[in-house]
């Protein structure tokens, strides 16, 4: 959880890095961290999961993870950035993405 100091709220995230195969937990934004560009991309949940469907593999523990082990290639990431919250501030929770 990450606090949002200018609206109060607070939001979840959780980071997907190059290389590293994790169980990502449901969270209201994904962070993309390649450690060779040093970029991080910021998508919410929803999108994550709209253009990445087949990278994200539910698992069977609660709360809800998922399997996540191939990085987006290039075209993947391009089209994560266009709805990357990178660059711009994090809205406050009325404004956040659902992460059910």
């Amino acid at each position: 959880m990450y606090d949002n100091p200018e609206c109060g709220g607070l939001f979840g995230a959780a980071q997907f890095t190059r290389g590293v195969t994790t169980l990502l937990p449901k969270a209201d934004y994904v962070w993309f961290y390649s450690p060779e560009s040093r970029e991080t991309v910021s998508i919410p949940w929803q999108d994550a999961e709209t253009v990445l469907p087949m990278l994200l593999t539910e698992s069977s523990y609660y709360p809800e993870l998922f399997l996540v082990s191939d990085f987006p290639n290039e075209d993947q990431l391009a089209a994560l950035r266009q709805s990357a919250v990178t660059g711009r501030k994090v809205p406050c929770n009325e404004e956040a993405p659902a992460s059910n």
